[in-house]
């Protein structure tokens, strides 16, 4: 009997021992991470693609997804981290298509996102270096035939909103 007494307080203590390590926290409410990232600044996105107009709405979608996950979003500075945003590039290709009757319509266009993402403490240190986010998505071409749709077919919006969701998860990851 004395044998399983002297095992079992052991066994607590490495149980509690690899949960603290992997962050739990028994006593929730409790003292916070001082190095949690609890609010964060994100200035409009430098657009540097051929497509006009896609910075401030990709840049306003991770704002909110920031917040949807309680990130306090602040203005410029406000001793917070700065979230910086560069929209790399957003190419297309539409291929052609011959039909019957020798028509030639354009067929699917294809199109990739690409995203660079970097976060700077308060301070100036790097919290993110530069990562290069990407994500792509096709679209059935207006010319196509009449009725035809494609059941994985994902418009450009969708995959920015992705992209700022998967930026946002990567931010509050940090906590």
């Amino acid at each position: 009997m004395l044998k399983p007494l002297l095992i079992f307080p052991p066994a607590i203590a490495l149980a509690v021992g690899l949960c603290a390590a992997c962050g739990y926290k028994p006593l929730a409410g409790g003292s916070k991470d001082p190095h949690a990232i609890t609010k964060v600044a994100v200035p409009v996105a430098k657009n540097e693609s051929s497509f006009a107009g896609v910075a401030a709405p990709f840049t306003g979608e991770v704002r909110r997804q920031l917040a949807a996950l309680g990130v306090e979003v602040v203005e410029g500075g406000a001793g917070a981290p700065v979230l910086s945003l560069v929209i790399a590039s957003i190419g297309d290709e539409t291929g052609m298509t011959m039909r019957s009757g020798g028509a030639l319509l354009p067929s699917d266009t294809v199109w990739r996102i690409e995203v660079m993402v970097s976060l700077d403490g308060a301070d100036g240190e790097p919290i993110i270096p530069p990562t290069r986010f990407s994500g792509d998505g096709r679209s059935v071409a207006s010319g196509s035939a009449a009725g035809e749709s494609y059941a994985g077919s994902r418009t450009q919006r969708e995959v920015m909103d992705e992209l700022a969701g998967r930026i946002a998860a990567m931010v509050v990851m940090l906590q």
